[in-house]
């Protein structure tokens, strides 16, 4: 994970306007929900096989969460690329 708090903070500290530090703080957040969405489908499966099927149960639980706000994130990362790219034929 520390790694991918690195990888943000450098692609903010690069970003050169605003659209491009929200995509960069965006991208970051991303990553770490995939990281965390990946741990926890790991953990699930460990404690099915263990049988410890409600710990399982909530490991899942918490990789869909994880999902789904991914995908709040896309959407978020989808209106600032429209927005920029609205005012990009704007300037054009």
């Amino acid at each position: 994970m520390e790694g991918v708090g690195n990888g943000t903070s450098e692609m903010v500290k690069a970003a050169p306007d605003q659209d491009l530090l929200d995509l960069s703080a965006v991208a970051g957040t991303q990553s770490g929900l995939d990281y965390y969405a990946g741990a926890f489908k790991g953990q699930g499966a460990l404690a099915k096989q263990l049988g410890y099927a409600d710990q399982a149960d909530s490991f899942m639980a918490m990789s869909k969460a994880c999902e789904a706000l991914r995908e709040r994130f896309t959407k978020v990362g989808d209106t600032i690329r429209a927005k920029a790219a609205g005012e990009a034929r704007k300037a054009a």
